[in-house]
Parts: structure tokens; sequence; C-alpha cells
């Protein structure tokens, strides 16, 4: 996009448990000669066992149809975590195979963050990854324009890129800008930043904001994500 940016039944225990199901506890059968001696005097008392089932877990569990809210939650965020992987590998493998054409871009004076949106566009559609450009909502951080690329009906990606005329710091700090904006407000869409550096001098200023970048070819990827509440 421009710069102005705006997926056995029974009882289990919950999730950290272990998730065994609970086994019935069993009457306990040991008894001393005394209390066969004295069984017509005494009634026998039922008493139930820990030492038959050692380790045996304890504490609260939820059915299986009864998932909760903390286990869907995890899910969620697993598979969020599973399509921004899904968008730096395809991103990283894209980038190897095109260091030519990439090299022949860049360095250019005007912008090429349109024409690596397109590119990667096609590169998930390729890879089977169920993608939309411009989806016609926002992430709400600058302005309310539309992010770039969408997955899976569920997933934003936001690209920032540095151009040839760009100070290594300015390009830095507006990935990270936008980073700390979509991690204050998109938090009912999972959403990442996704920054595509090329200089070492952008390289070292993004690494020391945002942390080690994903090495591709010439380029260096750089990202974060809000995976929401």
């Amino acid at each position: 996009m421009s710069d102005d940016f705006s997926g056995e039944t029974g009882p289990k225990r919950k999730a950290g448990d272990g998730g065994d199901t609970i086994p019935p506890k069993r009457l306990k059968t040991e008894r001393s000669d005394s209390d066969e001696e004295s069984e017509d005097k005494h009634s026998t008392s039922e008493e139930y066992s820990s030492e038959e089932y050692p380790g045996q877990p304890v504490g609260d569990f939820v059915p299986e149809d009864e998932p909760s809210s903390e286990s869907q939650s995890s899910q969620e965020t697993r598979a969020d975590l599973e399509y921004l992987a899904v968008f730096i590998r395809t991103a990283a493998a894209w980038a190897e195979a095109n260091e030519g054409r990439i090299d022949r871009i860049c360095k250019t004076a005007g912008g090429w963050e349109s024409w690596l949106e397109v590119e990667l566009y096609l590169a998930l559609e390729d890879a089977g990854v169920q993608v939309s450009r411009q989806p016609p909502f926002s992430v709400n951080t600058t302005g309310g324009s539309r992010a770039d690329l969408f997955l899976g009906n569920r997933f934003l990606v936001e690209i920032k890129v540095e151009t040839a005329t760009e100070p290594a710091a300015a390009f830095a700090k507006r990935v990270k800008t936008d980073i700390d904006k979509v991690d204050a407000k998109a938090k009912d869409s999972p959403a990442s930043v996704v920054g595509f550096a090329w200089s070492k001098e952008s390289t070292a200023a993004c690494t020391k904001l945002i942390g080690a970048p994903t090495r591709a070819g010439l380029l260096r990827i750089f990202h974060d994500a809000s995976l929401g509440s």
C-alpha cells in the first residue's frame, strides 16, 4: 500500500494439567487381620486410597464439549502466529528467488512498496494461502487507510519498505511507530507490520529498535504482531 498507512470423549483436565482423563477412585482393598476378625462387630467403612493411584491428577476438569475460553483463545493465537509464519516464509522465499530484480528496483528514487505488495500477493496465492489485497477496513493506525494484505480472512499485514532517499534512522522509526500503533489499536484484528530493509545502515537501525531480522537474499525482514485480546 502507499506510505499513508493507515482461523475421545469423556472428561478431560484443563489445559496445563496434562489433559489426562481422571480414573474413578476405587475402594481401598488393603485390610488388616484385626479388621477381618472384627468384621462381625463393626461395619466396614468405604475408604478411598490415593496410594492406589500414585500421581493421580487432582483439581477441576471440564468436558471436551465445553472448552474453556482460554483454550479457544490459545487456539486462535496459534492460528494467527501460523499465518504470520507463513507470510514470513513466503516473503523470504520470494526475496531469495528474486534477488536480481530487487537489486534493480530498491535503489531507485521512487518507492517500491506497491510493487512488493503485488509480488507477495501472487507468491502467497501460488503457495495456496487465502489472501486478498487492500481489505475494505483498516487497522485504524495512521489515518484509517487500508492495510496491504489480508490472510485467511483474519490476519492483516502492513508492508513497509526502505527507500533509496530515506535515512536509515527515519525508516527504522517509521516501522517501529506503526508496530506500536498496531499493538495499541488493532485489538480486534490480528495484525503485523512487516518492514523490508536492504541497506546495512537500515538493517542496523531496525535491529536496534525491533530485534533481529529474517535474512532473505538482499533483504532483511523485520516484524512484530498484535494478536488481539
